[in-house]
């Protein structure tokens, strides 16, 4: 084991004007959303499967008394038709993804979340942040003593703090992809 790494990102979200495409029957998420008037376009929304014929073939059948019967088999025939729909435009107000704060280190850091500040919060107006997520990531850094190679497993954070920095470790390797290690199979010397 050489080295401790962790991350903690905090998504931050800033309310907006929005203009999109979309069907006329598919109405965007968001505030106040409406189509813009005028803006229907017909277009190729998709294709069905439609009957098209009949190709058939005489087969014959052994009565089994020496003699035979004919009858007539049929398969449809089937082809491809475009289905129209109307694209339109839409616009309104929603929230969506601005930024992201992220902290990070090592085991000598103690890992923290970055102190944000919001543009009025808790309001929904043009120009207004919100916090979305929080995520964090605990990362043990291991080196193979068999060769140059390394890698990263990721454990909770109460375990991620207990694992000693230059402990040894034993565990198995995937063949078939580098630098992947069964992290699930490691067992300390």
């Amino acid at each position: 084991m050489t080295d401790h790494e962790w991350e903690r990102s905090i998504s931050i979200q800033e309310y907006d004007e929005f203009t999109d495409e979309d069907w006329q029957d598919s109405r965007p998420a968001g505030d106040n959303v409406t189509m813009i008037a005028g803006s229907c376009q017909r277009q190729q929304r998709s294709t069905r499967r439609v009957a098209d014929g009949e190709t058939c073939q005489n087969v014959r059948t052994d009565n089994g008394d020496g003699t035979f019967s004919q009858r007539q088999q049929c398969t449809t025939n089937y082809r491809e038709e475009p289905v129209y729909d109307q694209m339109c435009r839409w616009e309104g107000f929603r929230w969506e993804e601005s930024r992201t704060e992220t902290t990070s280190g090592d085991l000598g850091d103690r890992p923290y979340w970055e102190d944000i500040d919001l543009d009025c919060e808790g309001q929904s107006r043009v120009g207004c942040e919100r916090e979305d997520e929080r995520s964090e990531s605990y990362e043990v850094l291991y080196d193979n003593t068999d060769d140059d190679s390394s890698y990263r497993c990721a454990f909770p954070q109460d375990q991620w703090e207990d694992i000693p920095v230059e402990s040894l470790w034993n565990g198995q390797a995937r063949a078939l992809i580098p630098n992947s290690l069964l992290c699930e199979t490691l067992e300390r010397q």
